[in-house]
């Protein structure tokens, strides 16, 4: 088996997983799209979702948009949540949902803190996405990748298949650092998703970006102190 690689890779998240440059994002939804369409998704169902960061514009900050779909985390409360052992995590990383041991349940949906299982009112199934795991066994990069027309938007896969980006840009190059660690992205359940993001550069983003860094610093030292 053969899979994309890069020139510039972030060594340090040899998991499966998306990245996101916030800095290159747009929020135009041609990644949500493409997987719609790759994956033939009906009506109500949706496994990527561009979500917008101060939509509001309180008090004149900037805006970023985060493109997010199944983290395929370290430790997936939705197999955990599983009756049937429908979903559970491969060798590889991904987590995966055998449809044929799901009961559409829905349990894995509530577990999920991300929104990730999509409920199929039409089978009675649930479904998530695999990150394309039938273009990875072609040696492709997940459709939605292919479609981000800014490079915003790049994935891991330990197989050898980290992102398809040129080296010096987009998502393949330094520094990405994960989610759970920016402003805005929480884990609440400990999951551990696969998912890292590239603070954006120059302007009042970086400079925003960077205040809401310190700011999350100073609690989580604070916190510490506490306990």
């Amino acid at each position: 088996m053969t899979h994309p690689s890069s020139s510039a890779v972030d060594r340090k998240a040899m998991r499966s997983g998306f990245r996101l440059d916030l800095g290159r994002c747009v929020g135009c939804g041609a990644c949500a799209l493409a997987c719609r369409i790759e994956n033939g998704l009906p009506p109500g169902v949706s496994w990527r979702r561009v979500l917008q960061v101060n939509e509001s514009r309180v008090g004149g900050g900037p805006t970023y948009h985060l493109s997010v779909a199944c983290h395929h985390c370290e430790n997936p409360p939705c197999a955990r949540a599983c009756p049937s052992g429908a979903l559970g995590k491969q060798d590889s990383g991904l987590v995966l949902l055998d449809p044929d041991r799901c009961l559409g349940c829905r349990y894995c949906e509530m577990a999920c803190t991300f929104g990730a299982p999509s409920f199929d009112a039409g089978s009675g199934l649930m479904t998530k996405c695999h990150l394309c795991s039938h273009r990875l066994d072609q040696g492709e990069a997940p459709a939605c990748v292919v479609a981000c027309p800014t490079k915003a938007l790049d994935f891991s896969f330990p197989d050898g298949g980290e992102g398809a980006a040129e080296e010096g840009e987009g998502p393949g190059a330094d520094p990405f650092i994960p989610a759970v660690d920016s402003p805005g992205f929480l884990d609440p359940s400990g999951a551990g998703p696969g998912f890292w993001v590239a603070p954006p550069l120059g302007g009042i983003r970086e400079e925003w970006f960077a205040r809401l860094l310190k700011l999350m610093g100073g609690e989580r030292e604070g916190a510490d102190e506490e306990s």
